[in-house]
């Protein structure tokens, strides 16, 4: 339902903006990406123009926010890859892989 998908939104939003606070306050342990793309979809107005690089976080004490049909109750830790800088300038992306959901 809508109210559902707000809270989840705006739980990843959270989320990204504490990766994004640590990848800025550690300032190094950036990694290139490697985003192959197959010919057949690769155009010049669409793909991204510049190389990216992201970080490689564990956030700590992640509570609250939908996991699956449950709330998480108690502080975890989430994995996630984080561009402090993705395409455009102030454009960021969290990638959230390889956690139990």
């Amino acid at each position: 339902d809508a109210q559902q998908h707000d809270m989840l939104a705006k739980h990843c939003m959270q989320l990204g903006a504490r990766a994004d606070a640590l990848c800025r306050a550690a300032g190094t342990g950036h990694r290139q990406a490697d985003i192959p793309q197959p010919q057949h979809v690769q155009s010049a107005r669409h793909n991204l123009s510049s190389t990216e690089s992201y970080v490689p976080l564990v956030l700590e004490n992640v509570t609250g926010g939908p996991v699956g049909n449950d709330a998480r109750s108690s502080g975890g830790s989430v994995k996630c890859e984080h561009f402090t800088k993705y395409g455009e300038e102030g454009h960021s992306l969290t990638y959230f892989r390889g956690n139990e959901h």
